[in-house]
């Protein structure tokens, strides 16, 4: 702008018009690049929300259909079984998605091939949770031995003594008379066949603890021994596995007690673990077989 005004000649006044004109072209140059870059801005501003939002929309369709994809999996199994007649037959890989994972889907535990619904009792059964191994499984073994872990919670009940399965069926029992586990239907594999009819193995569980129970009964009150008199012999004295008219799995030995109710002595059938307690006595002439003859 200095040199517009050193020239005062014509040129010179032409030379500040022109230097006037060439300040209002620059103004004019700033003013519309001003006003390009405050239009821009905004426009790019809007364009990246767009793309943001683009994004979003497309992540939130991805998980929706990986969503949707499983319920719709799930529902359909779950609609089919309905013509059941209410009765859910899972196989151990639709058990698995009923093991707490997903929030809203029924949280299922079997015992010996039964299951139910214990979304009641989610603080036990959820993921991280002390029963957390129950949860889309059946693991009717560690109720009794207490290893909540993949190897020991399983179905096998193989091997486990006659109060143990008294135990597991007492589970069995605790879930059938719960009223806030309602019943679902069974689990296909040991104990249910594909129609939903029991196994042998299921029915051979029935029957041991049928007896662990008997047992359990007359070990509190022994069975009477057998006693026969043949004349000119003596009495033949035996235990059999329906001496005293309580039959059993088990035979035992006789030995004499003193009745609780009327104080008399009596002969009775001891099982051998029980042969060590105090209150039995050895009969004259017996061994340790399960018979002995009396003059």
């Amino acid at each position: 702008m200095q040199e517009v005004f050193d020239d005062v000649d014509g040129a010179g006044s032409r030379r500040r018009h022109g230097g006037r004109r060439q300040d209002d072209k620059e103004m004019r140059s700033n003013l519309g690049r001003n006003h390009k870059e405050h239009v821009e801005t905004p426009r790019k501003n809007a364009a990246n929300a767009v793309i943001a939002l683009l994004v979003l929309v497309v992540s939130g369709l991805v998980v929706g259909i990986q969503f949707f994809r499983f319920e719709d999996k799930a529902n359909t199994w779950l609609e089919k079984q309905k013509e059941n007649q209410g009765q859910l037959l899972f196989t151990k890989e639709i058990l698995r998605d009923f093991d707490g994972s997903v929030e809203g889907r029924p949280i299922v535990v079997c015992i010996v091939g039964s299951c139910y619904n214990v979304s009641a009792g989610a603080r036990f059964y959820s993921k991280g949770m002390h029963y957390a191994c129950f949860a889309g499984n059946d693991g009717s073994r560690a109720y009794v031995t207490g290893k909540f872990d993949k190897e020991g919670c399983i179905d096998d009940l193989e091997g486990l003594k006659p109060g143990e399965l008294i135990t597991v069926d007492g589970w069995l029992k605790f879930y059938q008379n719960q009223t806030k586990y309602n019943y679902m239907g069974k689990l296909i594999g040991r104990y249910y066949d594909s129609t939903g009819e029991e196994t042998e193995e299921l029915k051979t569980f029935h029957k041991l603890v049928a007896q662990a129970r008997h047992d359990e009964i007359f070990m509190k009150k022994l069975p009477a021994c057998n006693v026969h008199l043949f004349p000119g012999e003596g009495t033949r004295i035996w235990c059999s596995s329906d001496s005293g008219g309580l039959e059993r799995h088990w035979i035992g030995l006789p030995r004499m007690e003193k009745d609780e109710d009327t104080g008399e002595d009596r002969c009775v059938c001891v099982p051998p673990e029980r042969l060590n307690e105090n209150g039995f006595r050895i009969l004259p002439n017996c061994t340790e077989e399960n018979q002995c003859y009396q003059n």
